[in-house]
């Protein structure tokens, strides 16, 4: 069922429930549902049941989700020459540009490969950085890649 139809299916149930006089559609899914609900068990129970399950419905269909972090096919989608690695499944993305004081770590690993087709992009992929360049943890959250002795900045992309 989609939400649609659980919340119109409860609505006439209840309908029923109160007017007790229009049957159900024989041999119906909403038949066997009515019966349940109709079969001379305590009322508040049945309407328990009634509210528990709007309640539920409410609850699902009005849930945004959790929000997820970006992928390199979200990134690479706004902007094809974006500067990013991946590493333990996050985006990281170049922060040259911001003035963080770190001091770097032990070495995480090597860039595999060098491409921009996002399809597949697996940890130690980067769009910008060369296969073999070296990444290294920071005191930070940054993590840094060495390419030629210099050290350049990238930035886990997490939402929330």
């Amino acid at each position: 069922f989609t939400g649609c139809e659980v919340f119109s299916l409860c609505s006439f149930i209840t309908n029923q429930w109160e007017m007790r006089k229009t049957p159900l559609i024989e041999g119906s899914l909403y038949e066997t549902f009515f019966k349940v609900i109709f079969d001379g068990r305590v009322f508040f129970v049945k309407k328990m049941f009634i509210v528990s399950l709007l309640f539920c419905l409410a609850l699902i269909s009005c849930s945004a989700g959790s929000p997820t972090n970006p992928t390199a096919r979200s990134i690479l989608k706004e902007d094809v020459q974006a500067d990013i690695l991946q590493y333990e499944g996050l985006i990281y993305s170049n922060a040259a540009h911001l003035d963080i004081a770190f001091t770097k770590g032990e070495k995480l690993g090597e860039i595999k490969k060098t491409t921009t087709i996002s399809i597949g992009f697996k940890d130690f992929y980067a769009t910008q950085l060369t296969a073999g360049t070296e990444i290294f943890s920071t005191n930070t959250q940054l993590i840094i890649a060495e390419v030629n002795g210099k050290q350049i900045p990238y930035l886990a992309l997490i939402e929330g």
